[in-house]
């Protein structure tokens, strides 16, 4: 079920989390080295405006529509590996 509700809020241009990193029931995200690694491409705003496409994550204090995450040390306890690009436009190529 909690990947259900992350894929579908992958779908969704707005997402926003929060970092607890005693939340044993948040998604984990190991950040990986390379693009072809990477379950997805990931772009951090800073603030819930700058949201536009999918991929852009806004990570802040907890809200009522935000979802945990935790940083992993290891890709084999991730639920997700992510990959940092440096520009929106990264995110569609």
């Amino acid at each position: 079920m909690k990947y259900i509700l992350f894929l579908f809020s992958m779908v969704c241009f707005s997402q926003e989390y929060h970092i607890d990193s005693h939340d044993i029931n948040a998604l984990k995200v190991y950040e990986v080295r390379t693009r072809e690694q990477a379950d997805i491409l990931v772009y951090f705003v800073n603030n819930k405006n700058q949201i536009l496409k999918k991929g852009c994550w806004f990570v802040d204090r907890k809200t009522p529509t935000s979802k945990p995450i935790r940083y992993v040390n290891f890709p084999q306890q991730a639920d997700i590996k992510i990959y940092r690009v440096r520009t929106r436009e990264q995110l569609e190529n």
